[in-house]
C-alpha cells in the first residue's frame, strides 16, 4: 500500500472508531492495530492525534457532502422533495446502523469544542456547510413559491441543524428512530409537504 493509501486507510479507520466511541475513548494504538499499521509510522502521516482528528473531520465533511448533500443541490427537482428526500435518506442510514452511529461533527463538538480551537474551527466549517446547503434549498423553495417560511432560510436552516442533531442524540438514547420521525414530521409541516 503506498503512502497516500496508508494515510487514507488510517483516516477511514479512525473515523469509524471516533464515530462509535468518540475521541477520548479511542487510543492511537487501537486505531493502528485495527488499521494494521505499525505504531512508529503514525507520526510520518500526522503531527499529533489532534492533527489526525482534523484530517478525519475534513474526510467526513467531503464524504458526507458527496453521499448525502448532493440531493439538496439538484435544482431540477422541487426544493420540498429534495429536503424531505434528504432527511428520509438520513433516516435510512441510521436504521441501517441500528441507531448506533451519530453525527460525527456533533459527537466531536460535545467532546472537543472547548479543548481545541483548531478542531472547533473545523467542526464549525462542517456545520456551516450543512446549514448553508439546506438554506440554499429552502431559498429555492421560497423563490419558486413552493412554501413560505416564518424566518429567513438561513435562520430556518440553523434551527433545522440544531433540531436534527438533537434528534440524533435522542435517537441514540432511546435506540429508536422515533425522534427522527418527529423531526421529519415537523420539517414537512414547516415546508408544506408530507413526510417521506
Amino acid at each position: 500500500m503506498d503512502k497516500q493509501n496508508v494515510r487514507q486507510h488510517l483516516i477511514e479507520t479512525g473515523a469509524k472508531a471516533f464515530m462509535t466511541k468518540g475521541y477520548h475513548a479511542v487510543g492511537l494504538q487501537e486505531i493502528l492495530a485495527a488499521a494494521q499499521v505499525p505504531k512508529g509510522s503514525f507520526y510520518y502521516y500526522f503531527r499529533s492525534k489532534e492533527d489526525f482528528c482534523i484530517a478525519i473531520i475534513d474526510h467526513y465533511i467531503r464524504l458526507y457532502a458527496e453521499r448525502h448533500m448532493a440531493v439538496l443541490l439538484d435544482r431540477a427537482r422541487p426544493a420540498q422533495d429534495r429536503l424531505l428526500d434528504f432527511f428520509a435518506a438520513e433516516k435510512t442510514y441510521y436504521r441501517q446502523q441500528q441507531c448506533q452511529h451519530s453525527c460525527l461533527l456533533a459527537k466531536l463538538a460535545m467532546e472537543l469544542s472547548l479543548l481545541s480551537e483548531s478542531i472547533r474551527a473545523e467542526l464549525q466549517r462542517g456545520m456551516n456547510g450543512w446549514i448553508g446547503t439546506v438554506a440554499a434549498c429552502l431559498a429555492d423553495g421560497v423563490a419558486a413559491g413552493e412554501f413560505t417560511l416564518f424566518q429567513p432560510p438561513e435562520t430556518t436552516a440553523e434551527f433545522f441543524y440544531a433540531a436534527w442533531a438533537g434528534a440524533i442524540t435522542r435517537m441514540q438514547a432511546t435506540q429508536t428512530l422515533a425522534p427522527l420521525d418527529t423531526f421529519i414530521a415537523f420539517a414537512a409541516r414547516e415546508i408544506g409537504g408530507r413526510p417521506h
